[in-house]
């Protein structure tokens, strides 16, 4: 008999039999089943074993059993389990059609140009999301963060660092130790000096006592030292190493070859540095004043390292030591005024040639003359020393090559119709100018005449001669400057622009600077013939040059019959500073002549009328090791 069965003539007993307790007790159970079996035909299945393990004998089934539920969830878990097998092959075949397709698109990415490639990832990113952007950010990061200088050998590490600037060194020098010991190695500073042209230096001056620590400004004499620093200059060097800031900027208190004891080539490096910004705009150094000659002309001057030598028309030379700012050596026995003067390479000998007509060659050392070379039967106006050999052009239209060692004139060399007035000699040829507006080119060894320049039409004042590149370059009082190549005796170039005479010439490489009595500079190529630059304006000479100097650094220092000497930017035609200013020029202050050395600036200062003094002022630029 079911369940159910039981319950329902169990309902029918109770209202006829009579009822015992303890079927009153299973009648109760029966109806509590039964209230749950109607309650079950709505929502699934019953056991009456779920809600009372205890009872037995009863049991109750619903429309679906428990047999049925187990069949239908293993079907239906064989269904998920299939579903997922064929997504997971759906799903590895759409994977395996991405990999193809990149696969593809790489390949021909690789084909691409380094442009089209450039595009195609601009193009790629742009139709990333974020959270792509952020992906491809946390894949390219590390690359970034590698240092790939320590993973290469040092040899190369240095060699990619020799492509850097200063300036950029100096700043990956704070990045690691590596990569400052790096930055502190000798090999990398000595390629940064070649490309500099710094190869050695003298040792830095003691210039600060004795006549150095005068001040000018007593004698009439205005020293420009101080020009406020350029902002580039500035920035070069913000947020560097304090010691290099310390180094470069010279104060008093920075320790004294700190640098030079680490590293040689990078103490010599920052020296030059130093030297060029104090050319440029730092405050000087030091400046001296040296009397001299009374109130005579200063008509030649020579320098060679401590040594100066001036020459005048009161008869003498006189040898200084620039160091001590002393006189060491008045040399005497002209007769006449000494109109030009040479020094040997070494700087032990002195030539001089003088309105007497005579030519006489001095011992640097004890000032005793050594020889008295005599031949010339007028003014010797110009001379050139190369070795022991001498070569001189007098007024007298003749040129003359002597032994400075035993004083004997070898040859004398005659063409010209009328005062020499300028001489160059490489050796093996001697270059002239004269008044007959011709430049002679001759065989020193032969004393033949190679090539007679002409073209000019007037007096040729000034001469330079390229020996390397056959080249020489003639000023003359017509106002041209021209360019020839003697090998072929041909002018290969007219300069025109000047107003008057070119009291001198100097090039470097294809540059020419040329100073002229029309106050003005300029600036030539002389392989087209161009003038580059006119160096003028608010801050141009008010008077005729006098004097040039081509600088090591780029610069060109210029001096005047205004009283005034002046630095200009040779590259960019630029006026620089003013670096002397006499209070009397203008009223007959002049500066004749100017000689210079990488550290020091000699100027020849004096007048024609008795208001200035005539005397040396000797500028400083000179910088400590760091």
């Amino acid at each position: 008999m079911g369940d159910c069965d039981y319950l329902q003539s169990s309902r029918s007993e109770s209202s006829h039999s009579c009822i015992t307790p303890l079927r009153i007790t299973k009648l109760a159970q029966c109806e509590c089943l039964l209230r749950k079996y109607d309650r079950c035909e709505q929502i699934g299945t019953y056991s009456a074993y779920d809600d009372n393990p205890n009872l037995t004998g009863y049991h109750l089934d619903s429309p679906e059993s428990p047999k049925v539920r187990d069949k239908d969830e293993e079907e239906e878990t064989k269904n998920q389990e299939k579903q997922k097998e064929e997504d997971l092959e759906k799903s590895i075949e759409f994977e395996h059609q991405i990999n193809e397709n990149v696969s593809v698109w790489i390949k021909q990415f690789k084909t691409f140009s380094a442009r089209d490639q450039m595009d195609a990832l601009t193009d790629l990113v742009g139709e990333c999301s974020l959270d792509h952007i952020r992906h491809l950010r946390s894949v390219i990061e590390p690359f970034f963060q590698k240092d790939f200088i320590k993973e290469l050998p040092k040899e190369i590490a240095l060699h990619v660092m020799c492509f850097l600037s200063p300036a950029d060194i100096a700043r990956i020098s704070l990045t690691c130790r590596y990569w400052r010991n790096l930055a502190e190695d000798n090999r990398l500073w000595r390629k940064k000096c070649e490309e500099v042209n710094v190869t050695v230096m003298d040792e830095p001056s003691d210039r600060k006592s004795g006549a150095w620590a005068e001040t000018a400004s007593t004698s009439g004499i205005e020293i420009v030292g101080y020009r406020p620093v350029p902002s580039y200059r500035v920035a070069l060097f913000t947020g560097y190493h304090q010691n290099w800031l310390r180094y470069y900027s010279g104060t008093d208190d920075s320790p004294k070859n700190v640098c030079l004891s680490r590293s040689k080539w990078k103490a010599l490096y920052l020296r030059h540095q130093r030297i060029l910004a104090n050319w440029r705009y730092r405050p000087l150094r030091g400046s001296c004043i040296l009397k001299g000659h009374d109130e005579h002309v200063i008509t030649c001057l020579q320098i060679h390292g401590d040594l100066i030598v001036t020459g005048s028309d009161d008869n003498t030379l006189k040898i200084w030591s620039a160091s001590k700012a002393i006189c060491l050596q008045t040399l005497t026995g002209h007769t006449g005024g000494v109109w030009s003067s040479q020094m040997s390479e070494d700087g032990k000998t002195v030539t001089s040639g003088s309105t007497d007509r005579t030519v006489r060659v001095w011992c640097v050392e004890t000032g005793r003359c050594l020889h008295c070379l005599q031949g010339h039967t007028s003014t010797v106006r110009c001379m050139t020393l190369r070795e022991d050999r001498l070569v001189t052009g007098s007024r007298d239209t003749s040129i003359r090559l002597w032994n400075i060692k035993d004083g004997t004139c070898i040859r004398t060399l005659q063409g010209h119709v009328a005062a020499v007035r300028c001489v160059q000699f490489d050796g093996v040829r001697i270059v002239s100018g004269a008044y007959d507006f011709s430049v002679k080119v001759w065989d020193a060894e032969s004393g033949r005449c190679l090539h007679t320049l002409t073209g000019h039409s007037n007096r040729v004042y000034s001469l330079l001669f390229d020996s390397e590149r056959d080249i020489v370059v003639s000023g003359s009082l017509d106002t041209t400057i021209k360019v020839w190549n003697i090998r072929d005796g041909v002018c290969t170039q007219t300069l025109t622009g000047h107003q008057s005479l070119t009291s001198g010439m100097q090039l470097r490489g294809n540059i020419l600077v040329s100073g002229n009595a029309d106050s003005t500079i300029k600036i030539w190529d002389i392989m087209d013939g161009q003038c580059k630059y006119t160096l003028s304006g608010p801050n141009r000479h008010a008077s005729a040059v006098t004097s040039l100097q081509f600088l090591e650094n780029g610069l060109v220092a210029t001096s005047s019959d205004d009283g005034s000497v002046k630095l200009w930017d040779v590259k960019q035609g630029m006026f620089v500073r003013d670096l002397v200013r006499l209070r009397s020029g203008g009223s007959g202050g002049c500066i004749w002549r100017l000689k210079s050395t990488p550290t020091m600036l000699v100027c020849a200062v004096g007048s024609r009328n008795g208001t200035e003094d005539t005397k040396l002022i000797l500028l400083d630029f000179d910088a400590d090791y760091p």
